[in-house]
């Protein structure tokens, strides 16, 4: 049903597109599902966009698959357990496979003691038609399951059970072929990539000393599982590392949390950090990937006083930010982001006790066609700009603060003290990154030359 949204939201799933109009995007409707459904997981399949989870109240969950059109439409839905055991059920991954099936993971109950759980690998056709089942004997911790499909047309999983890290690897049928440990005490595998090696690298965190403080890791194994490295990185604000993707020369992007902010790291293929870009903000970054033009995309949690926030960001390959913007709907989460085949970016989370579904047309449209940039008081103008760019501090927040205009590639083209104009004409045309920064604030912005 479509509403219109000046009308108050219920705590009901919903799934919103974003249009831009003229120079901003607007909420222009969005519908509501099934109450009490909740989606952890999206993929982008012909045109649409399947949404896996799981549906229901208190100790009674169902396993749920939502496909709908790209203008959100619902196609259909579906809700489903094990009839062989009659266990309760919640999908936590999915994916549309080489022979356009659906296969998903999930726990056997969503609200169970982690003891009582099995792990399930589902396989159903894209109307949701169980064609198997697979159940491991297993007593799987927390909700992050990664699962992926492997270049040689079989299943990986990953996940942590029993205070260790595991591996599954099945054929396409479902059945087990390798099973692999990581770890001693409270190791937490987040996140996986399939290397072009056909082997797999792997993030996470652990605490071997039942301390308070934890330490992340990378390792990277070969096709069977076996071990080849394992990095591992120190903070004393408590590192964690939640979510890992490749990076196209070879290395890796990882989301990381600690106690004072969120942070994007840029590894080589060996695990060196490269550079470490701070969000200025708590929460989580439970996805990151790479999009078609090589930029960075992430989204997760923003949490402040008041609220938690679904929270999306895009940066160069360098570290700065292009776009980011929060939804501050109120105990919210976004579990996954994915650029689909359109270009457009799709990200799934939680409202309240409800499912959530944004979508993003083009965020390089928001950014920039806006001829004025407001950010606290701070207005720039016009972008894109054939010569002036005019910088206004209405609040004198930057009087003390330096300017360096980058380009690209992140090199200084430009270095002054605080001016309220800049020159621009002696610049090529393309795409520049205005920063504007003191010991207390700092200002990124993306600038267009003509």
């Amino acid at each position: 049903m479509k509403i219109n949204l000046i009308k108050s939201m219920k705590k009901i799933s919903i799934i919103i597109l974003f249009c831009y109009f003229t120079n901003s995007y607007s909420q222009s409707w969005f519908s509501t599902y099934t109450k009490g459904a909740i989606i952890s997981d999206v993929c982008d399949y012909n045109n649409s966009y399947f949404g896996f989870g799981g549906i229901g109240i208190g100790s009674s969950y169902s396993n749920y698959i939502l496909r709908v059109n790209s203008n959100g439409d619902t196609l259909f839905t579906k809700s489903f357990n094990d009839v062989s055991d009659s266990s309760l059920g919640h999908l936590y991954r999915g994916l549309v496979d080489y022979n356009k099936d659906l296969i998903m993971v999930g726990y056997t109950s969503y609200v169970s003691s982690s003891n009582n759980l099995e792990l399930k690998l589902i396989k159903t056709d894209t109307l949701g038609n169980i064609k198997w089942i697979k159940t491991f004997a297993n007593s799987p911790n927390g909700v992050h399951i990664s699962l992926i499909q492997t270049f040689d047309s079989c299943y990986a999983i990953f996940g942590n059970s029993n205070q260790k890290g595991f591996m599954y690897k099945t054929d396409k049928n479902g059945n087990l072929l390798i099973n692999k440990d990581y770890g001693y005490n409270y190791t937490y595998i987040k996140s996986v990539v399939q290397n072009s090696d056909s082997g797999f690298t792997f993030c996470g965190f652990d605490n071997i000393n039942f301390g308070a403080n934890f330490r992340s890791f990378i390792c990277k194994t070969k096709s069977n599982g076996d071990t080849l490295w394992t990095k591992y990185y120190y903070d004393s604000n408590k590192y964690f590392f939640h979510s890992l993707s490749h990076e196209s020369s070879g290395g890796y992007y990882v989301g990381v949390t600690d106690t004072s902010t969120l942070y994007i790291l840029k590894l080589s293929s060996f695990g060196s950090v490269i550079w470490k870009s701070p969000l200025h903000k708590k929460g989580y970054i439970y996805s990151i990937a790479e999009d078609f033009d090589n930029n960075i995309f992430c989204s997760g949690n923003n949490q402040t006083a008041s609220t938690d926030s679904v929270y999306f960001a895009k940066f160069t390959p360098n570290g700065y930010k292009i776009f980011e913007k929060s939804w501050a709907l109120g105990g919210s989460e976004a579990y996954k982001s994915i650029q689909c085949s359109d270009s457009a970016y799709v990200i799934c989370g939680i409202y309240a006790d409800s499912s959530l579904v944004i979508r993003l047309d083009s965020t390089n449209d928001l950014v920039t066609k806006i001829k004025m940039y407001n950010y606290n008081g701070i207005q720039i103008y016009p972008n894109p700009t054939n010569s002036i760019l005019n910088i206004i501090d209405k609040q004198n927040q930057f009087k003390n603060s330096n300017i360096e205009i980058r380009n690209y590639l992140g090199q200084i083209v430009y270095t002054s003290s605080f001016i309220s104009q800049i020159n621009l004409g002696n610049l090529s045309q393309g795409i520049y990154f205005l920063i504007v920064q003191d010991r207390n604030n700092k200002l990124i912005n993306k600038i267009i030359k003509e």
